[in-house]
Order: C-alpha cells, then structure tokens, then sequence
C-alpha cells in the first residue's frame, strides 16, 4: 500500500484529501505544519508528499527546500498545494526548489487521484533503479559504498544543525566456525537471518549496512548514546534467541557489538565515528563476546 502524507494547516483541506486519497487505498499521513511534516517524512518515509504553499510558521517553499536537501527525504515526490488563482512565479520557484507537480484548491479528485498515481509510480520506479546499486545481494541490506555517499552527507548535516549520530558496529561471534561445521550455504543464511532480525529493530528512516563479511553497521539519527545501547542490546538479545534455522535444527549465534556518538570529543568526521565504535566492539569481544559495549 503507496503512503501519502499531506502537509496543510488547513483541517478541512486534511480531511478532504484524506478522504479521497483513502477511497483508492492510499495509507494517509497529516502533519498541520512545516516543522511537523518535516519531522513525519524524515520517520516514514512516504511514497508522495502534498504540500501546501501558504502555511505559518514555516511555508511550504522552506519545507520543499529542506525535504530536498535531507538525504533521507530528497527523493520523496512532492506536489504543491495551491491557490486556483496563484501567480506563475510562484509555482515556477516551488519548481524551482524540486516539487515535482502541482495543484489548484479547490482540486478535482480525479485530477488529484491521477497525479498522486504518477508520483508514486515515479518514486517506484527511481528506487528499483537505486536498489540494485546500493543494496548487498545476500542480505538486501544497504552495501559498504552507499554507506560511504550517505553518511558523508548525513555528518555534514548534523554538524550544521547540532543534531547526533549513533553508530553501532556488529559483529557476528565465531562465524567461521558455522561455515567450517556446516558449510558456507549455513554462513550465508546465518547472515541473511541475522540482517532480518536487525531490520525489525530499526526505524525505516535508520540506516542498516552490511559492513562487510560477518560484520554490520547502523547509523540511528536522532538518538542518544542510551538509547543507541538500548537498540544494540535489543538486537542482541533477540539474535540470541532465535539463533539460526538450518535445514532440521537451531544453530546457536550471539552477536557482539560497540556504540559510539557524535558529538564528541575527538570526532569530526564519519571515519572517527566508525573508528570509534570500532573500538567499542574490540572491547565487547576482548570481554568474552555477545555483549554490547559504547565508547
């Protein structure tokens, strides 16, 4: 089911789009501000947004501007909301900032529907294209080389706007041993199991990598070193016990993993907040392994 959020602060507006966008089976997000619909695309990600032009606080023009300079949000399709009677300017700078379309108030539904559907389908499109590139085969996690684009990005924009970065680092205990007792087809389902289990703890809008060999990485945005320590230790525990499914029996698995954050001190780019937790995980495996450790 394609998700549409809808920014207006209008409440007639929300409830007349959301009405119609539910009649064709679209799962409806509303935000009644800037700041609100900001926060709700960058947590659900959503398959289109419909933005309204003229709202207090914060317009849709800055809400565009800062959609497309988000990462985790630059590629989500956005149509204007507009006045029937708005001058072109107005929509060519809305263009100009990387709405993908528009449409007039008070709108024909059928208009509406027709080119939300090209939205999506636009966005459904563009993210095939961009999976088989940034995706691990095995796991279906992001791969090592778009962790590298994105988490450039990603720092750049918490240092502009103060905000933190947690890395959790994993790492599977013993891995070898599986492949030498069972068989590298056991270690590459080990590992898909193992990626499954770690997707179900993060927030879509996270970051989930795999690293490299038996090794994954998170970013979580917007999350303390406690909280970052909570969803390691979730992951964790959960690994341990469902441990993996071969053929007849559960072979047993344990993960060790290391946290760091930024800010702090000593870290002013993404490498030393790899590094970082990097040293965390040594920490946790030195310390006889399936333990969460933070720097």
């Amino acid at each position: 089911m394609a998700m549409v959020l809808i920014v207006d602060n209008e409440e007639v507006n929300l409830y007349a789009l959301r009405m119609v966008l539910q009649s064709r089976g679209y799962h409806v997000l509303s935000a009644s501000n800037g700041p609100e619909g900001l926060r709700m695309a960058a947590e659900n990600l959503p398959d289109a947004i419909l933005l309204d032009i003229q709202m207090p606080v914060m317009d849709g023009y800055e809400v565009c501007r800062r959609l497309k300079g988000d990462p985790r949000t630059t590629m989500i399709p956005v149509v204007f909301l507009t006045a029937r009677h708005t001058d072109q300017q107005e929509i060519v700078r809305g263009l100009e900032l990387g709405a993908n379309d528009y449409i007039t108030k008070p709108f024909n539904n059928e208009e509406l529907l027709a080119r939300v559907a090209v939205m999506v389908r636009v966005r459904t499109a563009e993210d095939k294209v961009r999976t088989l590139s940034q995706t691990d085969d095995l796991t279906g996690m992001y791969n090592r080389r778009y962790l590298q684009q994105r988490l450039e990005e990603e720092f750049a924009r918490a240092r502009r706007y103060g905000q933190t970065l947690a890395c959790i680092l994993l790492d599977i205990d013993h891995f070898k041993m599986i492949n030498d007792t069972h068989g590298h087809a056991a270690g590459d389902e080990a590992l898909r199991q193992v990626a499954a289990t770690i997707r179900s703890h993060v927030r879509k809008s996270d970051l989930a990598v795999r690293y490299g060999g038996e090794e994954f990485l998170l970013v979580l945005f917007e999350n303390d070193r406690a909280g970052a320590v909570r969803v390691a230790e979730r992951i964790r525990a959960d690994v341990e016990r469902r441990g993996v499914i071969w053929k007849d029996e559960t072979l047993r698995l344990t993960i060790s993993s290391g946290v760091a954050l930024y800010p702090d001190e000593g870290i002013t780019g993404p490498d030393e907040l790899i590094a970082r937790a990097d040293h965390a995980l040594y920490s946790a495996k030195s310390s006889g392994r399936n333990v969460v450790r933070a720097c």
